[in-house]
């Protein structure tokens, strides 16, 4: 009979019915608990979902072959309100375990098709995200079967779109078209760029026109959009939401603030890179931030600031109150000038945007405190005949004006630091200057003279990673072997002799050694304080901490390797090996070692552009230009004059080709040497000889053309 529904339980060997029975007056909620064996058979009248309501069942018996249920039912009064709410939640909670048990099951057979719209019921919600059409259509007749309210008619609704719905689905094709007309982008670039940035169509009324504005009005070149959405996709989402009357005053800021020419404000629109920061800043505070760089203490010119804020549009993130506090401790502190914080500024674009007191101020404190020392290093270090050690002999006895005049070199150094380095001043001072610090001083073994070197030369050591530092430093303790015979005497790379190593703790740092010597001599003491081989390679060339471990020095000794030395074992063409041995006889470790301790600078040359072309004109043959050498003979000359490769290659060419030709012509005669310009001599009146000696390549203009002269 329709109106009636008839539902029969049976539990395993203990059955039981129970008809259930709904009328006008009558609500009915199924509650489904856990037991062992459930079969569920429903009958009912007839009606357009019966097919429905039988996979139900059917996908129901399913269920009990992965889990337990048990089934009970409940009728509940209209009246008894809060007891029907209850039982409902129960049935929400018992749906989504059963929807995941679902999903599993229909997983497992492969079944993947498109999903309908769902119902808003509990059961509707938990189903959304399954890909099989008919586990699709057994949760929805079970969500309408149980939310529903069975009417005297007994029909059930079938399920509808919202209006809402429908509006993002067509408002998401929409804008699927746009991207894909406007922009060209593929079908899959066009969904996930809607998909990681949903506003683009629930937001903008219509994406077609907006793309068509940024592109035709603002003219933004298309690749350069679409470069702006892979790269900025929040920013430049944030760009396509903004109305098209506040893009336009943004860009009226910058043309009137900047004094731009169409040309120039075309330029940014089409080649910067920053675009969508800069049109995303407000436009109350972006002319007040344009005026703190081109008006008042700094008056940058616009065309200058055009090219500051191209590069790193991010300096506009700064607030004025606190930049202006920023300048005024440059000011104050370090007696710096406009011309000095410009500069700054055009090497670090974000100097302005530091905090005062918590970056500033505290770094320039640590700075040039007692705690650092960095100042006390860099007074060290004699440039323009200046340098804390010789201050007695300049000025007068008094301790008190001795300390004052220290104290301004100290600001002076400090200073010129912070302007070739405005960096150190984004660095913290426990979580990174104080471990470097301590790791130069400690591990590499600088002295105060060394370190004060190291700094005053290249000062971004202070900014660089201390695990990069770390990996350099013990590349160079394995490659050079310098921790095997530590505490010899390192040769001078301006002298040809050798000079005897000072110990550091004969050298007093405070003023009572200074006043017990000269202050020449305290000054040398201090130079000629050596510590470690590795700290004097840093404190001569520091340039080469700053280099790239893998793309730089790994390639430059692995080719001296495969140039001019034989490993002991073919296999073994690495320089260092996983243990970290260096694959080199004892006498190839010490030939390696002494050119790099006479002439750490050789590091920094190039190795496509100087070393190569070098080595291969030397090594060549005279019939291919080259100046006929074995690659043993460039070893050896390189061994015993370092510094011969760091001349220009013009200038080995010269002289090497005006050797040859007055070797040719005979006009001197040769001796049985490893190298065949060496000791070449051309006796005169039987007394007088004119020797050409192997570094002839370092001689120095005067002497070199005496040598031609005498020779020709």
């Amino acid at each position: 009979m329709k109106g009636k529904l008839n539902q029969v339980i049976s539990m395993g060997s203990k059955r039981m019915s129970l008809i259930l029975t709904t009328s006008t007056a009558t609500w009915i909620v199924l509650t489904l608990l856990s037991v062992s064996n459930v079969h569920v058979c429903t009958s009912f009248s007839s009606s357009p979902w019966d097919d429905t309501l039988t996979r139900t069942a059917s996908m129901t018996r399913s269920f009990s072959s992965s889990m337990t249920t048990v089934t009970a039912a409940f009728v509940v009064s209209p009246k008894n309100q809060n007891k029907r709410n209850k039982k409902k939640q129960n049935i929400a909670s018992f749906l989504q375990i059963n929807t995941q048990n679902s999903h599993e099951s229909f997983k497992e057979k492969g079944t993947t098709t498109s999903l309908k719209m769902v119902g808003r019921s509990a059961f509707g919600k938990a189903a959304i995200g399954l890909k099989n059409k008919n586990q699709t259509d057994l949760l929805l007749a079970n969500s309408r079967f149980i939310n529903s309210t069975i009417s005297d008619s007994n029909i059930i609704s079938p399920p509808k779109e919202s209006a809402e719905t429908k509006r993002l689905l067509f408002q998401r094709d929409r804008a699927l078209l746009a991207l894909q007309q406007h922009l060209r982008l593929s079908t899959e670039k066009s969904l996930q760029l809607l998909t990681t940035n949903p506003s683009l169509y629930t937001d903008v009324p219509s994406l077609s026109l907006k793309l068509l504005y940024l592109l035709n009005e603002l003219n933004i070149p298309r690749s350069r959009l679409v470069r702006m959405l892979e790269t900025h996709p929040t920013l430049t989402t944030r760009v396509i939401l903004d109305s098209e009357a506040n893009l336009s005053s943004t860009l009226q800021v910058l043309q009137e603030e900047l004094d731009l020419r169409y040309a120039d404000l075309k330029a940014i629109i089409t080649k910067s890179s920053n675009l969508p920061t800069l049109l995303n800043y407000g436009r109350s505070n972006l002319k007040r931030k344009i005026r703190l760089y081109t008006s008042g203490y700094l008056s940058i010119t616009p065309s200058v600031m055009t090219q500051l804020i191209c590069t790193e549009s991010r300096m506009l993130q700064m607030n004025p109150v606190l930049a202006t506090q920023v300048i005024n401790i440059l000011r104050n502190t370090l007696n710096m000038s406009r011309d000095d914080i410009v500069t700054m500024l055009q090497r670090d674009k974000l100097l302005l945007c530091y905090h005062p007191t918590e970056n500033t101020k505290p770094t320039i404190d640590y700075l040039m405190g007692d705690d650092s020392q960095i100042g006390h290093v860099l007074g060290l270090v004699l440039r323009k005949s200046e340098s804390t050690l010789l201050l007695p002999a300049s000025i007068s006895e008094e301790q008190q004006n001795i300390e004052e005049e220290k104290q301004q070199l100290i600001k002076s150094r400090i200073k010129d630091l912070l302007i070739r380095y405005p960096a150190i001043l984004s660095c913290g001072i426990t979580t990174h200057l104080q471990p470097i610090l301590s790791f130069l001083r400690n591990d590499v073994g600088c002295t105060d003279y060394q370190l004060g070197r190291m700094l005053y030369r290249r000062g971004n050591i202070l900014t660089l990673s201390l695990d990069s530092l770390k990996r350099k430093v013990d590349y160079f303790n394995t490659v050079l072997s310098l921790t095997e015979e530590e505490g010899e005497e390192i040769e001078s790379a301006e002298k040809n002799g050798s000079e005897e190593e000072t110990n550091s703790s004969d050298i007093c740092s405070g003023e009572k050694e200074a006043e017990q010597k000269d202050p020449v001599e305290v000054y040398e003491s201090y130079r000629d304080e050596y510590g470690t081989k590795l700290s004097h390679i840093l404190a001569t060339s520091p340039d080469v901490l700053t280099l790239s471990l893998k793309g730089n020095l790994q390639p430059k000794f692995q080719y001296i390797i495969d140039t001019f030395l034989v490993p002991p074992s073919p296999r073994a063409r690495s320089i260092v090996d996983g243990n970290g041995h260096l694959h080199l006889h004892a006498c190839q470790k010490q030939q390696l070692s002494k050119i790099f301790q006479l002439r750490p600078q050789l590091l920094v040359l190039s190795l496509e552009k100087n070393w190569k072309p070098k080595v291969q004109y030397l090594s060549s043959s005279e019939e291919a230009g080259g100046a006929g050498l074995s690659p043993n003979q460039v070893w050896d000359w390189w061994v015993a004059y370092p510094h011969m490769m760091s001349f220009t290659l013009e200038k080995i060419e010269e002289r090497v080709n005006v050797v040859k030709k007055i070797i040719r012509n005979k006009r001197i005669s040769t001796t049985s040497t490893d190298f065949w310009w060496q000791s070449l001599n051309d006796n005169v009146e039987g007394e007088t000889t004119m020797v050409l000696e192997a570094n002839f390549l370092g001689w120095k203009e005067k002497k070199w053309r005496t040598w031609v002269e005498f020779n020709q």
